[in-house]
């Protein structure tokens, strides 16, 4: 886990993804949310070089349970080769923002923050 941003930290995934592994990468997602006190997290799938039906099982599970912490998730790193697969296999992430790089990640994240933070009454922080 990387602390990218106040109120932003970063997964970034390297190899295959097993249940195991994703399991881990879950608990300490949701760890690094308390410990850092962060509303948003983004898991980047950039070197992770496929993703079947599992791997995006256990990423939609992933951040069904940063949201039940209150976080919101965004996935990047989706390549085209990677977003082909994903439509193949039917797979849908639903109102999970996903993005093609890291800096977008980043940059929609940082736009969440601020929109959160211009609802917010006056006075309350």
């Amino acid at each position: 886990m990387v602390k990218l941003w106040d109120g932003v930290v970063g997964v970034p995934l390297v190899g295959t993804l097993d249940s195991a592994r994703t399991q881990v990468v879950m608990e300490k997602l949701l760890q690094a949310l308390v410990d850092s006190n962060s509303a948003h997290a983004i898991i980047d799938i950039t070197g992770v070089p496929a993703v079947d039906t599992q791997v995006a099982q256990h990423l939609l599970k992933t951040v069904v349970a940063a949201r039940m912490m209150g976080a919101e998730c965004t996935i990047s790193g989706i390549r085209p080769q990677i977003a082909q697969t994903i439509v193949a296999l039917g797979i849908e992430f639903g109102d999970i923002p996903t993005k093609a790089t890291l800096a977008d990640a980043l940059r929609h994240a940082l736009v969440e923050i601020d929109k959160a933070a211009a609802a917010r009454p006056a006075g309350l922080l």
